[in-house]
């Protein structure tokens, strides 16, 4: 019996996550040492031969202002034995209250700039052992809102490949891997308002804890989100934390934290929940609650 099963992936660029300036050529030049100390290291690996096809960087972070262009590279490494073919589109995209990627078509949402964005090449072959580059250039309009940022997601996707069949029993099973990576694009403009707020900290049952924050600004915001569990018995504290929680504009976003079960002896607890966007221009945001566990 003959079955087969196909595999799509969406993954974000492991190249570097070195975020890029669209005012100055330090992002290339990063990368490019990223790809150098690569090679370098790949010509002296005479135990381990490694085989690998990357993408960088993971998000590219262009402050500008109306009229204004920036470009920067958008970088493909392949230390494959074949050559891979690779075709490149703009996507609009959003993230869900659980932090979620939604695409949508390019200029479909109110904060796109995907129609801002040009490849200078929307196809490329690169070869076994070789590193191909496409130019992204941003162009921002004379006349827009420069109250919010602007963003979009360049795709890279790979046309489907034949894995070797897996025999099991009488079933033998081929998989097509199709591969699609997303490299962030964010535009921001001067003066962006940043402001977070926490809209609520409560129970969801037992042993599951939900904040609510929401980004009130203009600028997306990345924070830590914890929760400090303090014993009114013996005065202990146990924390938990969600670092790096990224929030667009206006979005709300929720975090639920679950307790894991035995690790906390019964009693009363104060339970304070924190919001840290990690600039000194936004205020700690934090909330507390009382509970008994049983």
């Amino acid at each position: 019996m003959l079955t087969k099963n196909k595999i799509t992936s969406l993954i974000f660029c492991t190249l570097c996550t070195l975020s890029a300036t669209a005012q100055s050529k330090k992002s290339d030049e990063g990368i490019k040492k990223v790809i150098a100390a690569d090679s370098a290291q790949l010509a002296t690996d005479t135990a381990k031969k490694r085989t690998y096809l990357s993408f960088g960087p993971a998000s590219f972070d262009f402050n500008l202002d109306r009229g204004k262009t920036g470009k920067q590279t958008f970088y493909i490494v392949n230390r494959k034995s074949k050559a891979y073919q690779i075709n490149l589109t703009v996507k609009d995209f959003t993230r869900d209250s659980s932090g979620n990627i939604v695409f949508y078509e390019p200029g479909t949402i109110k904060n796109s700039c995907a129609n801002w964005i040009t490849l200078d090449k929307t196809y490329i072959e690169v070869g076994a052992g070789k590193v191909g580059n496409v130019g992204v250039t941003v162009s921002v309009p004379d006349s827009i809102d420069t109250d919010e940022m602007k963003w979009a997601m360049i795709v890279a996707e790979m046309p489907r490949e034949n894995l070797p069949p897996h025999q099991s029993g009488n079933i033998t099973t081929v998989i097509e891997n199709a591969i699609k990576v997303g490299s962030h694009v964010y535009i921001n403009f001067p003066g962006m308002a940043k402001d977070l707020k926490m809209l609520s900290f409560k129970p969801v049952n037992d042993t599951t804890y939900r904040i609510m924050v929401k980004n009130q600004g203009g600028a997306q915001i990345r924070c830590n989100m914890s929760i400090e569990l303090s014993s009114h018995a013996t005065g202990e504290k146990k924390t938990f934390l969600e670092d790096d929680v990224p929030l667009f504009p206006k979005q709300v976003r929720q975090l639920d934290f679950k307790l894991p079960k035995g690790s906390v002896p019964s009693g009363k607890y104060t339970l304070v929940a924190l919001a840290d966007a990690l600039d000194d221009d936004i205020p700690l945001e934090a909330a507390q609650v009382e509970i008994e566990i049983k």
